[in-house]
């Protein structure tokens, strides 16, 4: 080099020496680092030796890596980057310094091997071979053999194979062959093929490009863009509108099986779109399905509008999903990244869609769960890639739902609700309200025989029942992770931490199931949960004019409660007769579902009461924080004069509360209503009106009685007259 550069004595070179004949040199016991002096022969500064402990070499000693394994004494040879020496004199390793002193450097013209005098520049350590590194500048010419590690700086003249990784430059002229990514700015000339990936700079191409430039084009024709150029194309053509693809919003009818569709929507979907209870219930096996909504009628698209198919981009997604579109429709549309990820291309796709169905990569099982987030992105579900009938898997089931599960207690054969009863304990409330009965807390391999024999009359066994009715809650988290369940439960924010009670439970918990998130869905519906059993639906009738059935049992006077029924209360909710008998004046009415202790929850349940009830019926959600209220009971609250300020203190009510509760106008009794409020809870009527005296009480409410009463027997008059001339 024009210049000699300095290597410090304590550089650290990459590889370790190799060994070596002992060359003249200063020994030192541990490396130091000197200020430079010149040589008298050179102009290239040196670093002078430790003086230090300095030992003369004799022609017998060996200079040996400091790894060796002959090396017997190494305390003096800790850095693995030194030359060692045995020094028979002290008997022990002596440590050589790496970085070369005297003689000093010749100024001769470098050779293809180090020499063994050192160079104009010195060398990483003294070696016999070429340099396992490169010099810290470029050599003026090319060595014989290439460097392992490339120079900081380019070579003079290139190699003669392509590197590797491309330059941070373009080079002058083209390689034969592209490079493995592209380079940061176009090449000068283009490549014989294309590369891979798309330069930032378009090249400079007579051909229209898919993505516009910043600058206009000369190209006769538009290109196919998602996104407006910043300057109009020298074209005729207009530019395409600005797109970006979002996925419509989730069509649930379409997973509704065809016994529980309305029969106007049933209607709508045989006469125009040719649906059979058959091909509605099994995805895939209506022809109508390969149709993109271009192609439909205009009857036809009025059929699906009505069966919740928004738009065009809706039936496309969620009823075709895509599969009639062409790879370059889809590449205008964002949608080929996803069909990659299901390990599709352009030629495979192309070659069958045109005439679909598709046939899929594999079963939906076999998606990762990155695909199978891609695959949603293509309005894809487990029932629609696998074309499963939605009668049994919905949206994508991993069992298939035992629909007797899902009928209300009336429903059920009077035979199988005593076993149901007698063997696992069910009532009609722990029936209906699901996921609330203690039998379903227990894995299925905790049953006794008598329990199994029930569980199987119901259509259960093993696989059903752990994962649609105990939902693996009976699994500790190891066994979920032997299982792969584990996946499903960190995906809804769940740890082992908060599985095993040591934290709280996620956020996704106390979410409803149309506020979980399409990724919470996903896990949620592979723990076989539906809006069902994930909300507690309670499948009680409810005719009333109340949010829930109506608890009878709260509301039956204490003289007609059972003597089990009035211990249970008594020891256990600290009921009294007396405030058992007047609504709203036992202390633990003033709690939340929430506040009770676990031990007195069961008892509540006996009592015929759950979380919703009670908070409803019992608290009128006093209890519950103004922002935790649901948007519904926030309205009914405010419209009977309530705030976030007055709400939170339990001193002091609206000034409806002072009415009698035949003095309040519809909008006021709607309300009422809604907080689960009726003639016996309503504070304006004070005591004068309990489960004892309830009926007949009230004057206003008799009046309007009385004048129903005398309607009746108008109408009933009036009949038996027109029944004489008759």
């Amino acid at each position: 080099t024009d210049s000699p550069t300095e290597m410090p004595v304590n550089a650290a070179p990459t590889d370790p020496p190799t060994k070596m004949p002992a060359t003249d040199a200063s020994i030192t016991s541990r490396p130091t680092t000197s200020s430079p002096t010149m040589s008298s022969s050179s102009s290239s500064p040196t670093t002078s030796p430790s003086l230090n402990s300095t030992i003369p070499l004799f022609s017998t000693s060996e200079v040996f890596d400091c790894t060796d394994p002959r090396m017997d004494n190494k305390q003096n040879c800790k850095d693995a980057w030194e030359i060692c020496i045995w020094d028979k004199q002290e008997d022990e390793c002596r440590a050589i310094t790496a970085s070369p002193t005297t003689p000093p450097p010749t100024t001769s013209t470098p050779t293809d091997n180090p020499s063994s005098n050192p160079t104009s520049f010195p060398t990483s350590r003294l070696s016999s071979n070429p340099t396992l590194r490169p010099t810290l500048s470029p050599t003026k010419k090319p060595t014989g053999k290439p460097t392992r590690i490339p120079t900081k700086s380019p070579t003079r003249n290139p190699t003669g194979g392509p590197t590797a990784e491309p330059t941070p430059g373009p080079t002058s002229d083209p390689t034969t062959r592209p490079t493995p990514n592209p380079s940061t700015s176009p090449t000068i000339a283009p490549s014989v093929r294309p590369t891979d990936s798309p330069s930032v700079s378009p090249t400079l191409s007579i051909a229209p490009t898919d993505v516009p430039s910043t600058n206009p084009t000369g190209s006769s024709s538009p290109s196919i863009s998602i996104f407006p150029t910043h300057s109009p194309t020298l074209s005729h053509y207009p530019t395409m509108a600005g797109y970006s693809y979002v996925r419509p919003k989730r069509n649930d009818l379409r997973f509704v099986p065809w016994n529980k569709l309305g029969r106007s929507m049933q209607l709508a979907a045989s006469d125009q779109l040719r649906y059979t209870k058959e091909t509605w219930d099994v995805m895939g096996s209506n022809p109508i399905e390969n149709l993109r909504w271009s192609d439909l009628s205009d009857e036809q698209k009025d059929a699906a509008s009505e069966l919740g198919y928004e738009n065009e981009v809706s039936w496309n997604c969620w009823m075709n999903n895509w599969e009639s579109f062409s790879w370059k429709q889809l590449y205008t549309l964002e949608l080929t990244p996803y069909l990659q990820s299901l390990g599709w291309d352009m030629h495979s796709w192309n070659a069958q869609y045109s005439d679909p169905p598709m046939v899929r990569r594999g079963k939906w099982r076999d998606l990762t769960v990155d695909q199978q987030r891609d695959a949603t992105q293509l309005c894809y579900y487990k029932s629609s890639y696998d074309r499963l009938d939605v009668s049994l898997f919905g949206p994508g089931y991993a069992i298939a739902k035992p629909s007797d599960r899902f009928v209300p207690w009336e429903d059920i054969d009077e035979t199988l609700r005593v076993q149901l009863e007698q063997s696992m304990g069910y009532t009609e409330l722990t029936w209906n309200v699901l996921r609330l009965a203690p039998v379903e807390q227990k894995g299925w391999f905790e049953f006794m025989y008598y329990e199994k024999d029930t569980a199987t009359a119901l259509g259960l066994d093993d696989a059903s029942w752990n994962c649609w009715i105990n939902h693996y809650d009976s699994y500790g988290w190891s066994d979920l992770v032997k299982k792969g369940h584990d996946t499903h439960y960190v995906g809804l924010g769940w740890s082992e931490e908060a599985w095993d009670g040591a934290a709280d439970p996620p956020a996704s918990e106390g979410t409803s199931w149309k506020d979980l998130t399409e990724v919470e869905l996903m896990h949620a519906i592979a723990l076989c949960y539906a809006g069902e059993n994930w909300d507690r639906i309670d499948m009680t009738r409810n005719d009333g004019p109340f949010p829930f059935s109506k608890p009878i049992l709260r509301y039956t006077v204490w003289d007609e409660l059972s003597d089990e029924q009035q211990l249970s209360a008594a020891n256990v909710l600290l009921y009294e007769e007396g405030t058992w008998n007047d609504v709203g004046r036992a202390d633990i009415e003033k709690r939340a579902w929430d506040d009770l202790t676990e031990y007195q929850k069961p008892y509540a349940v006996q009592l015929g009461l759950y979380q919703r009830t009670w908070d409803c019926f019992q608290n009128h959600y006093r209890a519950t924080k103004w922002d935790e209220l649901s948007e519904d009971v926030s309205n009914a609250a405010i419209t009977l004069g309530w705030d976030t300020d007055s709400w939170s203190r339990w001193s002091g009510e609206p000034a409806v509360y002072g009415k009698k509760w035949g003095q309040l106008d519809g909008n006021e009794r709607s309300a009422a209503y809604d907080l689960c409020h009726f003639g016996v809870t309503w504070p304006g009527n004070g005591f004068s009106i309990n489960l004892a005296n309830q009926y007949g009480n009230d004057p206003l409410e008799n009046d309007a009685n009385r004048l129903v009463l005398r309607s009746i027997l108008q109408v009933i008059l009036a009949i038996s007259v027109a029944g004489l001339f008759v």
